[in-house]
């Protein structure tokens, strides 16, 4: 996030207008704040999977957008120790590490109800506890990569994964 925040202030520097660019920052700030006292502390995060593309399967990995929009949302990446922002891997990893969500990118050359059949094509796919319990989050494209978009993310994400802090 600090990324976008020294974008958003360059931005307020070309045009001339860096106290906007700041109190934009500042809103965004208490934004997250509110977010993460709503969701308290998580002895237990999520275990989630962020789906964006692909078989094998494209996923968000351990230091780019995707992860930390899951940082913040409470939940645990479960491919957050894949190097590089997005990673390769195959379906066997991904039964394996049996995510408890899988946050789906939606985007118009990749829509989610394509990953949705891939998710569901075998057996062992559809054994996935997320899948089993259609425990899905859609999250447009523009929001996995980094912008002004991301903190909305954070609050869909996290009101997905704990909807009764947010009642």
């Amino acid at each position: 996030m600090e990324t976008v925040f020294g974008e958003i202030r360059d931005i307020g520097r070309i045009f001339g207008v860096l106290p906007r660019a700041e109190q934009l920052i500042a809103s965004y700030r208490a934004d997250l704040a509110a977010i993460r006292t709503r969701i308290g502390p998580v002895s237990s995060p999520r275990r989630v999977l962020w789906y964006d593309s692909g078989a094998p399967p494209h996923v968000g990995a351990c230091c780019g957008t995707p992860n930390e929009i899951l940082r913040l949302a409470g939940a645990e990446n479960i491919f957050g120790d894949a190097r590089g922002s997005w990673a390769t891997v195959s379906w066997d990893e991904v039964v394996a590490r049996n995510p408890e969500v899988v946050v789906i990118v939606n985007a118009s050359w990749s829509p989610d109800s394509q990953k949705r059949q891939l998710l569901t094509a075998t057996n062992a796919r559809a054994g996935i506890d997320a899948v089993q319990h259609q425990r899905f989050v859609t999250i447009d494209f523009s929001s996995s990569t980094p912008g002004i978009r991301n903190i909305a993310a954070v609050r869909k994400v996290a009101e997905s994964l704990y909807p009764e802090k947010f009642k």
